[in-house]
């Protein structure tokens, strides 16, 4: 598998801030993202104060939906007939082909979507992410 840069990855993780992630075993909410040097630090609330905390994706994965999760009302909200209908066109749904504003959507939904800066793979295919 090939792996990403922390830049990439850093760049990335931002798109999803406000999602969950689980860290050690913990659920938590990802609220900012930082890359200092070669290292990302993700910034989290953890019993209501900030905590910088640092990537180590042995503990830590953002928590989203794989596409074929999407309701029809999500589908509908970005102008598919059904979810099935979006299902069909997910694999080649990119923020180069889709409009801006449905794939910010999407990613805001907390669903998984292929990325240029991954090649066109979902994070999940490139092991930054587990599935609800």
């Amino acid at each position: 598998m090939k792996q990403y840069s922390n830049d990439i990855i850093a760049k990335v993780y931002a798109q999803y801030l406000g999602q969950k992630v689980v860290y050690l075993n913990q659920t938590t909410q990802l609220t900012g993202v930082d890359l200092s040097g070669n290292m990302i630090h993700l910034f989290y609330i953890d019993d209501e104060e900030d905590e910088w905390l640092e990537l180590d994706e042995d503990c830590f994965k953002l928590t989203l939906k794989p596409l074929s999760a999407i309701s029809d009302e999500q589908a509908h909200a970005i102008g598919f007939l059904s979810a099935e209908d979006f299902i069909e066109y997910s694999r080649i749904y990119t923020e180069d082909n889709g409009k801006l504003s449905d794939y910010q959507y999407l990613i805001n939904e907390g669903f998984d979507l292929p990325h240029r800066l991954l090649d066109g793979k979902t994070l999940n295919e490139c092991n930054l992410c587990l599935y609800s």
